[in-house]
């Protein structure tokens, strides 16, 4: 990913939009199956809804991340409406999705089950699609790293080139040009 981003912008938003898309693309397949694939477990008229509004707080999590997409390098001529437009688009089909997949998982694994496994998303794809549905949730959870570890390079960087670019314009001290690689490689290297 290091590389990828060293290499420039433009693969590392192509490997991005792949990247995010294989990911939808194996958890609309996963939760599709669920859905459709009802054997062993329990009708979801009988699951009971047993909700705790301390649960409420890890809904935060879902919302980590997009406020990165307002530092995706923008053209100049996009507005902000465009930029919040897109990240609204962003946030509620992710949310869709997100709920999509944890419907389909409670139809076909026992909320008690789920609650008890270290790796739930494993035990879901495993019930709805066997073993293929097993290789299918690693693929979206490799993808889905990559995209999360891609979007930080990108975004960090552009943020940091940006605000060198202001200190040039102002005629404060500025860094090189070669600041968005030395970002890329300072954040490559302290997660390694």
């Amino acid at each position: 990913i290091t590389l990828l981003n060293i290499f420039g912008k433009k693969p590392a938003l192509v490997t991005q939009v792949i990247t995010l898309a294989a990911a939808s693309i194996g958890l609309l397949i996963l939760t599709g199956a669920g859905l459709f694939n009802l054997s062993g477990a329990r009708s979801t008229f009988e699951m009971s809804v047993n909700f705790d509004y301390r649960y409420l707080a890890a809904a935060v999590i879902v919302l980590v991340g997009f406020d990165m997409g307002l530092y995706a390098d923008w053209n100049a001529s996009d507005t902000f409406s465009q930029q919040s437009r897109a990240a609204a688009i962003a946030l509620f089909g992710s949310g869709i999705l997100l709920a999509l997949w944890g419907f389909a998982a409670m139809c076909v694994v026992s909320p008690e089950k789920l609650a008890s496994s270290t790796v739930p998303y494993m035990t879901v794809a495993r019930k709805a699609l066997g073993q293929t549905g097993r290789l299918i949730i690693g693929m979206v959870v490799i993808c889905g790293v990559f995209a999360a570890v891609n979007a930080m390079m990108h975004s960090v960087s552009t943020m940091i080139n940006q605000f060198t670019s202001a200190d040039r314009n102002s005629g404060g001290f500025t860094l090189s040009s070669k600041t968005r690689v030395a970002t890329i490689l300072f954040i490559g290297g302290t997660s390694a």
